[in-house]
């Protein structure tokens, strides 16, 4: 759905946010950092300036040196719109760079995503939380379990950014966003529009979507529509989660609070050590080859799906074959968990890319698995 259509250098209210234009006068919660009284789509004037040879090795959790020829941060909807019809090249977007391995060099514009802001409306069962794509999405699974609202506990604790959370369809212990996303924002570059996509247009897959198969510099997302719920709807399928089954009064805090506690029991913490968590999807194989594992390994790690396939626990295969703590010069896999690739200190992009390759290299020769990357990146993969 086509919802405004932006002009230089301001955009046009069409109205079709019924009247939830907010000003941007900024308050900020305490306890999780969030913008409440500024509404992610908000008009305003553009205040976007742009700067030139502008380092991006702290804007990407992996540590790898960039710099950026052209850089500019977007913090509302008309700085978007100005940026689109004076750029003279279309912008290449970067969030919290969680989730991305960044080249030396990047000619083409940089804009950061910056758009904050959070809008709630809700009823007697369900709640509505509309929320910039500059929001920190640690943040908004702290703000919304302090409340008591169901959805998105099991996803406590992933990096990043809101605006990635769609692209990359987060999941973790049994949820994805996909199980209480309404609706994404997403600005049109070429046609400097703002569009939505309700959930059933997302071609949400495993770790897919159609945000993630369209060219970097189509567009991005400005803001996601979320509904969560009043009444406890908890996901426990997931060891060790399924131990809180029977614990009375569960509250969705608690869920978090034990998600936290694994994942930082087994992830490395990327403000201590360099890495763009899970490298690798877990990969889905059929029964036949699943039968075929089993037989070699009987302690197989493997999560039965719906379609009769199976999805394989990438960091298990790679943790059985001898690859966990292993190092090739700056680079190698974490000592606790194989499925993360760290930078140790000084690494390239071509030095990640060459040990990502020898992974999946020696994971195919022993298993006949193939493992695709988790993370994005704008250079061709050495496999392609």
């Amino acid at each position: 759905m086509r919802l405004t259509q932006l002009s230089k250098p301001f955009i046009k209210n069409t109205g079709v946010f019924n009247g939830y234009f907010l000003s941007r006068t900024c308050v900020m919660t305490k306890e999780t950092g969030l913008q409440l009284s500024v509404h992610p789509l908000a008009e305003g004037r553009p205040t976007c300036q742009a700067a030139r040879s502008v380092r991006l090795d702290a804007c990407n959790t992996m540590g790898l040196p960039c710099v950026a020829d052209n850089y500019v941060e977007a913090r509302s909807l008309a700085d978007l719109g100005h940026l689109a019809v004076t750029a003279s090249e279309l912008p290449w977007v970067l969030g919290g760079g969680s989730n991305v391995l960044l080249p030396p060099k990047l000619p083409q514009p940089v804009c950061r995503m910056m758009i904050r802001g959070i809008h709630i409306e809700e009823d007697a069962q369900d709640v509505y939380i509309t929320v910039g794509a500059g929001e920190l999405w640690h943040s908004l699974v702290m703000y919304s379990v302090q409340r008591g609202w169901w959805g998105l506990e099991n996803l406590a604790l992933i990096p990043g950014t809101v605006g990635a959370a769609p692209i990359q369809n987060i999941g973790a212990y049994g949820v994805e966003l996909a199980d209480v996303l309404c609706e994404v924002y997403w600005f049109d570059w070429a046609r400097a529009e703002l569009v939505m996509k309700p959930n059933e247009d997302c071609e949400f897959g495993y770790r897919d979507s159609w945000f993630k198969k369209m060219p970097y510099q189509s567009g991005c997302v400005v803001a996601v529509r979320l509904k969560l719920s009043k009444t406890p709807r908890p996901v426990l399928s997931y060891q060790p989660l399924d131990k809180l089954a029977n614990r009375p009064g569960l509250a969705p805090q608690q869920i978090a609070q034990e998600v936290m506690a694994i994942r930082r029991a087994k992830l490395p913490d990327p403000e201590k050590i360099h890495n763009a968590g899970s490298f690798f999807k877990n990969p889905v194989i059929d029964e036949h080859q699943y039968q075929e594992l089993r037989t070699r390994w009987p302690d197989l790690v493997a999560y039965p799906m719906a379609d009769g396939h199976y999805k394989l626990a990438a960091g298990w295969l790679i943790d059985r074959l001898g690859m966990r703590g292993i190092r090739h010069g700056a680079v190698g896999t974490h000592p606790l968990q194989a499925l993360v690739i760290v930078n140790y200190g000084g690494a390239t992009l071509s030095e990640v890319m060459a040990f990502a390759h020898w992974i999946r290299q020696r994971v195919y020769a022993e298993t006949g698995v193939t493992l695709t990357p988790e993370v994005r990146t704008l250079e061709p993969w050495p496999w392609n």
